[in-house]
C-alpha cells in the first residue's frame, strides 16, 4: 500500500474511462479500497457524469468525485488523518502532476487507457500522448513517481518511460 501523509493511498491511476470493468473487477479487487476517488475539474462540474460513475462503482466501495483543488485539501497533507483506503483515478497525467505539486504524497502511478483523439501521438495499443502528457509525465518522473502501464493486473509492467517519444 502507498502512504500518503495523511491518506493511505491504494492505487493510483491515470485512466481517461475512469470508474469502468476493469476498474470495478480487476483494480479493485486486488488493491480493496474502501473509497474511489475521481479527481477531474471537468467531471466534478458535471452531474451527469457524477452519478453515472457513483453507479459503476463496486458494490461496498464509496465514490468520492473531486475537483483538483478539492482532492489536494482531502488527500493531501492538510486533510484530516483520514484511515480510509483510497483508489485514486484521474483522467490525464497533468491532473496527476497538478494532485503531486499540491502534496499529494504519489509513490506511483498505474496508466491504463489515454485514447487517441486529434494532436495525440499512439505509443502503445491503449495510450497516445500529446505535447502535454509527455511533460507531465516527465515532471513526474523527475519528482521521483515510478510509472508504469499495464490495463490489467496480471498483465506485464512496462516503464513509461521506455515509451515516451524522445525529444
Amino acid at each position: 500500500m502507498l502512504r500518503g501523509r495523511s491518506v493511505p493511498i491504494v492505487l493510483f491511476r491515470i485512466d481517461d474511462r475512469l470508474i469502468h470493468g476493469q476498474i470495478t473487477v480487476a483494480w479493485s479487487k486486488i488493491s480493496n479500497p474502501d473509497t474511489i476517488a475521481v479527481v477531474s475539474d471537468r467531471v466534478a462540474s458535471d452531474e451527469t457524469q457524477r452519478s453515472a460513475l457513483e453507479l459503476a462503482a463496486p458494490v461496498g466501495v464509496d465514490v468520492m468525485i473531486y475537483s483538483i483543488s478539492q482532492a489536494i485539501k482531502e488527500l493531501g497533507p492538510k486533510s484530516s488523518k483520514c484511515k480510509k483506503r483510497v483508489f485514486i483515478i484521474v483522467p490525464r497525467p497533468e491532473d496527476a502532476l497538478k494532485l503531486v505539486e499540491g502534496g499529494v504524497e504519489v509513490k506511483s502511478i498505474n496508466v491504463g487507457q489515454m485514447g487517441f483523439t486529434k494532436g495525440k501521438k499512439q505509443i502503445s495499443k491503449t495510450l497516445s500522448v500529446d505535447d502535454k502528457d509527455v511533460k507531465a509525465f516527465r515532471k513526474l518522473l523527475s519528482k521521483g513517481v515510478e510509472i508504469e502501464h499495464r490495463q490489467l493486473p496480471g498483465n506485464k509492467k512496462i516503464q513509461i518511460e521506455k515509451l515516451l517519444p524522445q525529444t
